[in-house]
């Protein structure tokens, strides 16, 4: 499946994750992962279907950052996401996002 901005993802109903001060820790299947305070942010981002597009706008404005910056830097950590079985692609897109 190919990924770009207007795919759609949300957080896998199965991975467990708790907030720990400014960091959040996600276990999903077999994997254990420790995010820093911008990996929280993206995770708090996707509770809801949201696609990749409008996810990088809210990144860039939070951390006042240039949009393709944003999504170079956020691939390699969505792509292990998804790899993990802690995130999903939804499709078909729902509506509004």
């Amino acid at each position: 499946m190919t990924v770009d901005g207007q795919t759609v993802i949300q957080r896998a109903p199965d991975c467990i994750h708790t907030d720990v001060g400014d960091e959040a820790v996600l276990l999903g299947g077999d994997a254990y992962v420790a995010l820093n305070p911008v990996g929280k942010a993206i995770w708090h981002h996707i509770a809801e279907p949201i696609a990749l597009d409008t996810l990088w706008q809210k990144l860039a404005a939070a951390y006042d950052a240039p949009v393709a910056t944003i999504e170079r830097d956020t691939a390699a950590f969505l792509a292990t996401l998804r790899t993990q079985g802690m995130i999903e692609v939804v499709t078909p897109a729902p509506a509004g996002s």
